[in-house]
C-alpha cells in the first residue's frame, strides 16, 4: 500500500473527502500509508482520523488524503475498540493522571504483548464492543490492570451490566446470535459498502497491510486480528492510545 501511494503518478489525483470515507493517509512523521476514517473537518485545513487498523487518531491536511482502493480493504479493520470489563472512572470522565497511569501498565506504543480475557460484550450506537480484562504476565508476573488502576486510586469497580458474556449469543430479532471476536472482526468486512470507499477499484492488490504494524514512527498497534483468536476467548494485544474504558 505504501509503495503504491507513494508513486508519482498516484500523487496526481485529487480527492475531496467526506464524513465517513475510508481514505489512504500518511501519518504524522511517517513516511508510510495507512487507511483511515475521516472523523470531521478543521478549520485549519486538516482532516481529523482514526487509523483502522491501530487505534490511533491523527490529524493530516486534506490535501495530502488520497482515494482507497477498494481492494485495499479485503482485509478487515484490524483496530478492534474494547473496554476494561467492571472499570469505570472516578468521576465522570477518565483523568489525564488515569490514562497515563494506563499507558504505563499497558507498555503504550512499546510493542509488548498483553494476555487479554473476553469478559463480556456491550452494544453502543449500534456497535458490539468486547469488554475484557488485560494481564500483563511479564517477567513470571501477572498483573491485572483494572485491578491496578484501582488500587492506584485511578478508577472504580462498576457492577457488570446484563450484557452477553463472551459465551452468550447477542439479540438480535428475538434470535441469539453467536458472538465473537471473529465475528466482530468479519462485520466489519462485511459492511462495506461502495459509498465508504472514496474512490474506484484500481489493478490487483500488490502489498497486503501489515498485521504486525508498521516501524515505531507510525501509528501504535490496536488490538490487531494476529493471534487474537483462541478458542477459549483468550488473546494477546498491544495497547494503542485509548482510554481505559473506551
Amino acid at each position: 500500500m505504501s509503495r503504491y501511494y507513494g508513486s508519482v503518478c498516484t500523487m496526481s489525483g485529487c480527492l475531496t473527502p467526506n464524513l465517513g470515507d475510508i481514505v489512504a493517509a500518511p501519518f504524522q512523521g511517517d513516511s508510510c500509508w495507512y487507511r483511515a476514517r475521516v472523523l470531521g473537518f478543521l478549520e485549519d485545513g486538516l482532516a481529523d482520523l482514526y487509523y483502522v487498523d491501530y487505534g490511533d487518531n491523527g490529524e493530516i491536511p486534506i490535501g495530502k488524503l488520497q482515494i482507497l482502493r477498494s481492494d485495499f480493504l479485503s482485509l478487515p479493520f484490524q483496530a478492534v475498540e474494547c473496554s476494561l470489563d467492571e472499570i469505570q472512572p472516578i468521576g465522570d470522565a477518565w483523568s489525564e493522571e488515569a490514562m497515563n497511569c494506563f499507558d504505563s501498565l499497558t507498555y503504550c506504543a512499546e510493542w509488548k504483548s498483553l494476555l487479554a480475557r473476553i469478559c463480556s460484550y456491550s452494544q453502543s450506537g449500534g456497535i458490539t464492543r468486547p469488554q475484557v480484562k488485560l494481564f500483563d504476565r511479564s517477567h513470571s508476573k501477572s498483573l491485572d490492570i483494572g485491578e491496578e488502576l484501582i488500587r492506584l486510586g485511578h478508577a472504580a469497580r462498576c457492577p457488570q451490566t446484563a450484557g452477553p458474556t463472551a459465551r452468550d449469543g447477542l439479540e438480535t430479532g428475538g434470535k441469539s446470535t453467536p458472538t465473537s471476536l471473529q465475528a466482530l472482526l468479519n462485520d466489519v468486512a462485511g459492511g462495506l459498502e461502495g459509498d465508504l470507499v472514496a474512490g474506484p477499484s484500481a489493478g490487483g492488490l500488490e502489498e497486503r497491510l501489515p498485521t504486525s504494524g508498521p516501524s515505531h514512527s507510525g501509528p501504535t498497534l490496536g488490538s490487531n486480528e494476529e493471534g487474537l483468536l483462541h478458542e477459549d476467548d483468550v488473546c494477546k494485544i498491544a495497547t494503542d492510545h485509548s482510554d481505559p474504558g473506551m
